[in-house]
């Protein structure tokens, strides 16, 4: 909305906000990585075992946040055929790695390691569309 008011100072606008989104979310998903082990042992032993997945799909999260908030400023900025390249990539990204990666035999992996080798691809497509959307290197 800001920005529809004040088109000239978009760029400051679109730093700002994601300086305040990152100076909340970053400490909440950090704070969820570090309770998980501890919280996911009252359910009981048998799910502290899922805790290195959960970690790693808060990291996940952690650069999806710099994703959306791209998707955010690109439509703010009216442009929807990058909008649609940036979330079709990243959705393209994340199927193929859905479909390539091989998960282990459930019946001899414990169940909540069986999505670890998806969840590490998930972390390493959104890592990389971060850094990429970071750098302004995706227009």
């Amino acid at each position: 909305m800001q920005t529809a008011r004040e088109p000239h100072r978009a760029a400051d606008l679109a730093r700002s906000t994601r300086r305040r989104m990152l100076t909340v979310f970053v400490p909440l998903l950090v704070l969820g990585a570090a309770l998980g082990w501890p919280v996911l042992r009252v359910l009981g032993e048998g799910y502290t075992v899922g805790a290195p997945v959960l970690a790693a799909l808060l990291v996940g999260v952690l650069f999806r946040l710099m994703v959306v908030f791209e998707l955010a400023r690109r439509q703010a900025d009216g442009d929807g055929f990058g909008y649609a390249r940036l979330s079709l990539l990243n959705s393209g990204l994340v199927v193929g790695v859905a479909w390539l990666v091989p998960l282990p035999d459930p019946g001899a992996a414990h169940p909540a390691l069986v999505m670890l080798p998806f969840v590490v691809g998930y972390v390493v497509v959104q890592a990389v569309l971060a850094v990429l959307v970071g750098r302004q290197g995706l227009r």
